[in-house]
């Protein structure tokens, strides 16, 4: 009996542990897998906390900030609203800027999480004094919206009347993940 157990355990027996090699090797992986999507969940699930914990007030500033779609119509109306504030009227809006080799300046940038930033230059003229124009920029630059000044030119008609050629950047960011 000795003998026919040692026989059945080197042949048939040791040829089926051996098949089952590749299989405790896909149970690690699958074991690896799933301790991975836990790990997954609970960030998740931590995130979602952290982003449930924000008052409705701060997300709307956060969505104003980097919206996630481009909203230029908006802007202009932002833009026009802050240049009114302070007496100067808006005009020449171009957003459909062009870059100096011909192409579109709209660009994109994926980020590591998958979401895409972009971007998109466009121009306008306001006409009014230069006191004006510093309050603007200011205004600008303290707006929720995140703009960039690109350019900034200027021509005179008048003494104390300038207009201004003014160049931005806005970001807008969309999310291209699952």
């Amino acid at each position: 009996m000795i003998i026919a157990a040692v026989f059945i355990f080197f042949g048939p027996t040791r040829g089926a542990m051996a098949g089952a090699d590749p299989l405790k090797v896909e149970r690690d992986d699958l074991l690896e897998a799933r301790e991975n999507v836990k790990q997954i969940q609970a960030k998740r699930e931590a995130l979602a906390s952290q982003y449930n914990s924000f008052r409705s007030p701060d997300l709307d500033k956060l969505q104003k900030m980097l919206p996630r779609h481009v909203d230029n119509v908006r802007l202009a109306i932002d833009i026009d609203n802050m240049a009114s504030n302070v007496g100067m009227a808006l005009k020449n809006i171009d957003i459909r800027a062009v870059d100096t080799d011909g192409s579109s300046s709209e660009t994109t940038r994926t980020n590591s999480d998958g979401s895409v930033l972009s971007n998109l230059d466009f121009r306008f003229t306001v006409s009014g004094s230069y006191g004006s124009l510093k309050i603007l920029l200011s205004d600008l630059a303290r707006s929720v919206r995140i703009v960039d000044v690109t350019e900034l030119s200027f021509s005179s008609a008048d003494q104390d009347l300038f207009d201004f050629d003014i160049g931005l950047r806005t970001y807008w960011l969309t999310d291209n993940a699952l």
